[in-house]
């Protein structure tokens, strides 16, 4: 059993090495929209700890105000997080590497997605996170009307927001294993440990990349009628959350 397990991190670390490779994640405005966020309620002179940093852009704007580190489990990933400025380290995410009540701020940001066991992942970063602590969360929207309507029509399941098409054609499956929705989040949070203080449905105001970018027209009339707060379940192709341990 303890051969197997070995052999099944050894492909996901292979995987996950190929994936950054091949260019991760998705370049566009949500990335420039979620450092914004996370800078809005980190603040400065804080201990942050990015859960799944890849190349460390997102969180790297902490860095200089704020003590940052880093755990992801592909190399090429962390050795650029560390150009960065994070103090990034090798980790399956499954053990987190330091004591209790270590850090001020917890960072998940479109990870949760990817991982086998997010409940563990999330119960390690609450013992992590000190008691006054905050946990920043970015999930993608699996039931946003766009996936709604492909199923529809087609039977297959497309999520927005991952990029298994762009990496390779030949790639059948998306590295997302794990789906959420507004309330799955809520309650996946709600059962390790969080209280969620912060919801925040979120559409990108254009997309970049092809085949979606044909619907940039409609992007802009969804934000015109101000859809995404109206209806998150529908209009968002991801939810941005900051939560805290329930005392």
């Amino acid at each position: 059993m303890k051969l197997h397990a070995w052999g099944e991190r050894n492909r996901q670390k292979e995987y996950y090495e190929d994936y950054w490779e091949r260019g991760g994640v998705i370049q566009g405005p949500q990335l420039e929209d979620k450092r914004a966020f996370i800078k809005e309620h980190v603040g400065r002179g804080k201990k942050v700890l990015d859960v799944g940093c890849g190349d460390g852009y997102v969180s790297s704007i902490l860095v200089g105000d704020n003590e940052v580190f880093g755990l992801d489990i592909a190399e090429s990933a962390i050795e650029e997080a560390r150009r960065r400025g994070i103090k990034a380290v090798v980790s399956n995410l499954e053990s987190i590497p330091f004591p209790d009540k270590s850090f001020d701020v917890i960072l998940a940001l479109d990870i949760l997605e990817h991982l086998f066991d997010p409940i563990r992942v999330l119960r390690e970063a609450g013992r992590v996170l000190k008691d006054d602590g905050i946990l920043l969360v970015s999930v993608p929207n699996a039931a946003n009307i766009y996936s709604r309507i492909i199923f529809l029509l087609t039977g297959e399941l497309m999520d927005a927001a991952e990029i298994s098409e762009r990496r390779t054609p030949e790639f059948l499956f998306s590295e997302h294993i794990r789906f959420f929705s507004a309330n799955k989040i809520r309650k996946v949070l709600q059962l390790t440990g969080f209280k969620t203080t912060t919801f925040r449905p979120y559409l990108q105001p254009y997309f970049v990349n092809p085949p979606y970018t044909r619907f940039n027209w409609l992007l802009r009339v969804v934000h015109l009628l101000k859809l995404p707060k109206v209806f998150p379940s529908l209009f968002s192709t991801w939810f941005l959350l900051c939560a805290k341990k329930y005392s």
